[in-house]
């Protein structure tokens, strides 16, 4: 899962959320743009940008990943997660992607 971030105006750090649609295990959640990896992905840090860029329309190269922290383990979900913390280079392109099914 990415951790988009950026800079507003007046200096505050800010971090992307989507809430998950109605519905399913997760539904009505805040959470990071992220998902299940694909097979053409060559790693977590990809699945992180494609999942971005489908739920809120995060372009991948307008991102700079900074690192991969640790596997998060969560009790809910049968998939460890691995956070990825990525500066948006611009705060419109944390805005949704139509059709995503997220706000």
């Amino acid at each position: 899962m990415l951790v988009p971030v950026y800079r507003a105006q007046d200096g505050e750090l800010v971090v992307v959320l989507v809430q998950r649609g109605e519905g399913g295990a997760h539904g009505g959640q805040l959470a990071l743009p992220g998902g299940q990896r694909d097979p053409g992905d060559v790693d977590l840090a990809a699945t992180a940008l494609r999942e971005a860029e489908e739920e809120i329309g995060l372009a991948g190269d307008r991102v700079e990943l900074l690192t991969a922290l640790p596997v998060v383990e969560t009790p809910d979900h049968r998939l460890p997660d691995r956070p990825v913390p990525g500066p948006a280079a611009h705060p419109a392109d944390a805005l949704a992607a139509p059709g995503a099914g997220d706000r």
